[in-house]
């Protein structure tokens, strides 16, 4: 996929997402973190061509997505593409969880219902939800939030789709299951060459990806290797969500929470009273990412990605 000065506004306030650039490769993750409000979201529904009001282009196998009619979209979806949404929009509450998985693998391909329900326990087994046989009969109000997003996170690689666009996969997770998540959407990244696209608020979680984008206000401030993005942050925006993760904190810190000062810049300082964020400010650079890094690959590497303003 690439992407290429993707817009998105609302109404007359221009708030949305700004000329957003990257490009994206068969096996490579990308993760896209920032404050909440930033517009991360809104990114996951324009690359799935859901978003009114899109603008720019945003190329998938050739095709231009923006502007595509919804007959040609839904060919794309779960077979080539699957969106993981968050929250509770990911799994139907009519429905017993198996019945996600073995009705996707149906409508997508020739396969029998008895291949099928073998495929979604398997499934289910792999994305560390135990007692697979009973998940697969539940129905997702008999199951916790942490194990309905491990469900839809099975649900979107069913199909082994060429991306998945994943909207916050570790939400309500503990991070030893968390990290188990991460590892098996990273596994099947690597050996099934499907390119991953996750959406978190979690610095940790972004860890595990190729490379981060930081998202602040509909744009990126910086983009880099995950390495470099969280052991040598250059915006200092960057800097802050970095401080701010709790393995970071000082002891003080830890025993009585977050200053007041580091929570103010982590929320975009709402009261007006930090630098600015225009294209011109020395902090908000044309290009936020290295020229050294572009054709960066790390040892985790195969993804490309171009930050930037257009």
């Amino acid at each position: 996929m690439r992407v290429r000065s993707l817009t998105v506004r609302y109404g007359g306030s221009g708030d949305g997402i700004r000329e957003l650039s990257f490009e994206m490769q068969p096996g490579g993750i990308l993760g896209i973190v920032g404050e909440s409000g930033a517009g991360k979201s809104t990114v996951c529904r324009a690359l799935m061509g859901l978003q009114e009001g899109a603008a720019g282009s945003v190329v998938f196998r050739g095709r231009e997505m923006i502007g595509m009619d919804g007959k040609e979209l839904r060919k794309l979806y779960s077979r080539e593409i699957s969106l993981m949404p968050q929250g509770v929009h990911a799994l139907n509450p009519m429905l017993a969880v198996g019945r996600h998985i073995t009705e996707t693998l149906r409508a997508h391909g020739r396969i029998s219902r008895r291949a099928a329900k073998r495929l979604a326990l398997s499934l289910l087994g792999e994305f560390r939800l135990p007692d697979a046989e009973r998940v697969f009969h539940a129905c997702p109000h008999q199951l916790s939030g942490g194990m309905n997003r491990r469900v839809a996170s099975a649900v979107a690689f069913s199909c082994d789709p060429s991306l998945v666009i994943a909207d916050e996969p570790t939400r309500g997770l503990d991070r030893k299951t968390r990290d188990a998540v991460l590892a098996t959407i990273r596994k099947r990244a690597k050996t099934r060459g499907t390119a991953v696209l996750m959406v978190t608020h979690d610095l940790s979680a972004a860890s595990f990806c190729d490379r981060i984008g930081v998202l602040r206000k509909g744009r990126f401030v910086e983009m880099g290797s995950a390495k470099q993005v969280l052991g040598a942050p250059r915006h200092p925006y960057t800097g802050e969500l970095v401080r701010a993760m709790p393995e970071n904190w000082t002891a003080r810190e830890r025993e009585n929470g977050m200053p007041l000062e580091l929570l103010l810049h982590c929320s975009g300082d709402p009261w007006g009273k930090g630098k600015s964020d225009s294209p011109d400010s020395p902090e908000n650079p044309e290009n936020p990412e290295n020229p050294d890094d572009r054709d960066d690959r790390d040892d985790r590497g195969g993804w490309s990605s171009r930050g930037g303003h257009g």
